[in-house]
């Protein structure tokens, strides 16, 4: 298991909550969502209204565990 840091948690628990975020939402720094992205914890998906953050099932399973 990656251990994560508490903003990456916290990242991930606000993610859990309200499902979506906007790339260009400045609630959680970019450095932080990049580093979820990278562990495959998030995805970035691209829309015709702009790219969102979206929990993956692995970002999904990491309450679970924990």
């Amino acid at each position: 298991m990656i251990k994560l840091s508490k903003k990456q948690i916290e990242a991930l628990d606000l993610l859990r909550e309200v499902k979506t975020i906007s790339k260009n939402d400045n609630r959680i720094h970019n450095n932080t969502m990049n580093a979820l992205y990278f562990k495959g914890y998030i995805k970035c998906p691209r829309y015709v209204n702009g790219e969102f953050w979206e929990l993956t099932d692995k970002g999904c399973e990491y309450f679970k565990i924990n």
